[in-house]
């Protein structure tokens, strides 16, 4: 799905739902590419448009051993507090994207944010660098198993 906020400057967000709550829908962000890029908690009256995403990058992600993406676990989308609660129990490092002082518009955990804590913690397995000099680091999403 190609989601668009309703805001000036919000960048296109390129995943797939795994969760819909009464204030947040959660999507399983994809990069350039179609890999996974972690997760991006939208507020739903900020949604503007949603279309479906046939692009090479949507059918690269479905083939990949991680598909189908799961909602990350204990997250609640119907409570903004409890939403990044839960978030930030999982995932120690958050972005926070602000319409305003007071509007929180979307949550974000990405990859890079994933990365950047494993290379800290040298506990991450590197796969490669990229032409910007950054190192990518694989490290599952949500584990499908309880």
């Amino acid at each position: 799905m190609r989601v668009e906020q309703r805001f000036r400057g919000a960048d296109t967000i390129s995943g797939f739902v795994v969760g819909i709550g009464s204030k947040w829908v959660m999507l399983a962000a994809v990069r350039d590419g179609g890999y996974e890029d972690g997760y991006v908690a939208v507020r739903r009256k900020n949604i503007r448009n949603v279309a479906r995403d046939r692009s090479f990058e949507e059918q690269f992600a479905r083939q990949q051993p991680d598909w189908p993406p799961r909602m990350p676990p204990d997250t609640d989308l119907d409570s903004t507090a409890e939403l990044v609660r839960g978030l930030a129990r999982r995932y120690p490092l958050l972005g926070i994207e602000r319409e305003d002082k007071r509007t929180i518009t979307s949550v974000v955990v990405h990859s890079a944010y994933r990365r950047a804590l494993a290379q800290m913690a040298g506990s991450a397995e590197e796969s490669g660098s990229s032409a910007d000099g950054s190192v990518a680091v694989r490290l599952p999403l949500a584990s499908r198993h309880p």
